[in-house]
């Protein structure tokens, strides 16, 4: 997968936030950053990928309303999502633990996914990926307080096999 542009959209009520996307060795890595500015009671996320398709255009293909984030994090019988990505990949971000949500700086950091591990039923080609934080104050308000739009593109999976074929010339008979 290669990211190619970030846009990132944040409420001053709420939170910073900003995002950059660096190109090292042939790899495009995402980092984004959230200050939260005070305490946030319930955070819910909503997430859409859509792929851009020749001949069809623009075609969702996830689209999750409002998945409450504090039900993952704070569930004592599912591991708690930050702990196992901070456990999984320690050194590409800080997330929050559990909810409420303390202020402070949260973030990914250079991260990279290879096409292998993108859900086989995502085509090659350009995505457009739109991810929105929305937050409960402890006065009861809802604020969207972050809205990340990504675009990119997935690319060919091969493994070490045929990537290795790939680079071998043909041989003469």
């Amino acid at each position: 997968m290669k990211f190619k542009t970030c846009d990132v959209q944040s409420n001053w009520k709420l939170a910073d936030a900003n995002c950059s996307i660096n190109v090292r060795d042939g790899e495009s890595k995402l980092s984004t950053f959230i200050n939260v500015q005070n305490s946030i009671r319930a955070v819910r996320a909503q997430v859409k990928v859509s792929v851009l398709l020749p001949l069809v255009g623009q075609v969702t293909m996830i689209d999750r309303e409002k998945e409450d984030l504090c039900v993952w994090l704070n569930s004592s019988s599912l591991p708690s999502l930050a702990v196992v990505a901070m456990n999984e990949f320690p050194d590409i971000g800080h997330f929050p633990e559990s909810c409420p949500v303390a202020g402070g700086l949260y973030y990914v950091k250079d991260l990279f996914v290879p096409s292998s591990l993108l859900p086989s039923y995502l085509p090659v080609g350009n995505f457009i990926l739109e991810l929105k934080l929305f937050g409960t104050t402890l006065a009861e308000e809802v604020l969207l307080f972050y809205n990340l739009t990504l675009h990119g593109s997935i690319q060919p999976y091969r493994t070490a096999f045929a990537a290795g074929l790939a680079g071998r010339r043909p041989r003469k008979m």
